[in-house]
């Protein structure tokens, strides 16, 4: 809602312009009236209403243009402070790269024997085959079974290898001893994926409140900055997702100019050489690209869309193409997943009987077995969970953190009553902003299936950075819930103040109190 001083008038303009053509309510002060504007934006707690940045006055006959639609421009200071957080969080991550010592962390010595095989041999290796790759191995004729990731997109090692080469013409340094250039990869990944939830969280949340606790969570989880200070594939996965749900948010908006159409390709690409497990971030992308048509096709612009999206599509292949076409001939298998388990089973001919699956267990059966405790050990690791999954926070922040997630979820609902409230009767132009919130709730609940699955059907080990694919959308609506309690200033100005002040206190905390005191000689300790 809009309130002002000046007489008014509501109406429908079409806004179609370079950036993909849009319908929205537009308010405008009367023509020939001398009043000037101030305008006032009541706000729902979810925040996810939009407005123009300038209010557009009326042209002389004849003269009449369309008004331009923008998000809101953010002050300075909120820049300064999301510039910040963004720093902060990759300083974060390389302080943890710099203390944790190599190979304490989850399959690192694979992650590094990648992109030290990627950096020597400048090419890529082939599963089980190359000489100074690791070959798989069980312990047992059930396992467990370890193998390697040559079969696997090789984006993060790529990365990792080009850093590791340019320290090495830099300094000399045999390539055996170089796992900071690996781990730097990952910090960057890290910041960039801060820097995206920022741009996210403004396209989404009016508020500045709101999308700067969404922000403060998303950034300062302290398994997220463990994920920066080592050798993996997840950091870059959780860069390449951030960019391509941004970009989504783009297209459903907007639609496609051919600028974006060459950023989404480029996204597109990344993503699809960053990790298989964040692949289901094309969902969220095709609900919304197929939604966009809907528009263009009764705005009769379908074909021009389409076009684009075909331009995105090639440009997409183009940079990732040669890696499908690379696997299915090695490996017969496109995204060289299968081959991976197959060398289990051959090498271990129990393995699958001993899975939860092989013993004909379901997900319900999974879920409800005290045995198998899928969502305390998610939980768990999802926020903090160190080394090779066996250093933990104290049990008490954990409940902590369970508390303030249940105040959180339960904030949902007001947001939610609020919102619909607020919107009765007004202009129907939110559309996309509903179609994207469904989306990123689906993305949730694929990443939390992608996890049950793992878990049913290969080795029981529910870890939290599987269900990342879907760490936006779970951050988003935590802040939302957070905020929707109330939409009076002060309390959210307090509720964010909370938030910025804990999360950065849990991640010190994990920092000084868990990791040094493992690996150092802390004093009391």
């Amino acid at each position: 809602m809009i309130s002002s001083e000046c007489p008014v008038q509501v109406g429908t303009r079409d806004a179609h312009d370079c950036r993909g053509g849009r319908r929205d309510s537009v308010v405008w002060p009367v023509q020939g009236s001398d009043c000037v504007q101030h305008s006032t934006l009541i706000e729902s707690p979810t925040d996810i209403l939009e407005r123009p940045t300038s209010l557009r006055h009326a042209e002389p006959a004849g003269r009449e243009r369309t008004p331009r639609y923008r998000l809101p421009t953010p002050p300075r200071v909120e820049n300064l402070f999301a510039g910040a957080v963004v720093a902060t969080a990759f300083v974060a991550s390389l302080l943890w790269a710099l203390i944790v010592p190599y190979h304490h962390a989850p399959d690192e010595a694979a992650h590094f024997n990648m992109a030290w095989f990627i950096a020597v041999h400048n090419q890529l290796p082939i599963y089980d085959q190359s000489p100074d790759i690791h070959h798989t191995t069980c312990d047992t004729d059930a396992g467990p079974c370890y193998g390697s990731y040559a079969s696997l997109p090789p984006g993060g090692p790529l990365l990792g290898a080009a850093l590791m080469k340019l320290q090495h013409a830099l300094t000399g340094q045999s390539y055996d001893d170089l796992i900071f250039p690996v781990r730097l990869a990952s910090a960057l990944c890290i910041g960039v994926y801060v820097l995206f939830l920022y741009l996210i969280s403004r396209a989404l949340l009016q508020d500045r409140f709101v999308r700067l606790s969404a922000v403060m969570i998303g950034a300062f989880i302290p398994q997220v900055t463990f994920l920066g200070g080592y050798a993996n594939d997840d950091a870059i996965g959780l860069a390449a997702g951030a960019i391509l749900l941004y970009l989504t948010i783009a297209l459903l908006r907007d639609g496609l100019q051919r600028r974006t159409a060459l950023l989404t390709g480029v996204s597109l690409g990344v993503l699809a050489l960053a990790k298989v497990n964040y692949y289901s971030v094309l969902l969220p992308f095709g609900l919304c690209a197929l939604a966009r048509l809907g528009r263009e096709w009764r705005a009769g612009r379908a074909k021009r869309f389409l076009g684009l999206l075909t331009l995105a599509s090639v440009v997409g292949a183009a940079i990732c193409g040669w890696w499908f076409v690379r696997s299915h001939r090695l490996y017969d298998d496109p995204i060289g997943v299968s081959v991976f388990y197959r060398s289990f089973y051959a090498a271990a001919p129990g393995y699958k009987a001993y899975t939860i699956a092989g013993q004909g267990g379901t997900i319900l059966s999974m879920l409800r077995n005290p045995a198998t405790p899928w969502w305390q050990k998610s939980f768990v690791s999802f926020w903090g969970l160190f080394d090779h999954m066996n250093v933990l926070l104290a049990p008490e922040i954990y409940g902590w953190i369970f508390m303030g997630m249940i105040v959180s979820l339960l904030g949902l609902l007001p947001a939610g009553f609020t919102c619909v409230a607020s919107r009765r009767g007004g202009p129907r132009d939110g559309h996309w902003r509903v179609q994207i919130w469904l989306a990123l709730a689906g993305l949730i609940a694929v990443a939390t299936f992608q996890s049950l699955w793992t878990s049913l059907t290969h080795a029981f080990q529910p870890q939290g950075r599987y269900l990342y694919p879907g760490l936006i959308p779970i951050v988003l609506f935590l802040a939302v819930g957070v905020h929707g309690w109330s939409s009076r200033r002060g309390y959210r100005a307090l509720a964010f103040g909370c938030v910025a002040l804990a999360m950065l206190c849990l991640n010190v905390h994990a920092l000084m109190f868990v990791i040094v005191p493992t690996y150092y000689n802390w004093p009391g300790k």
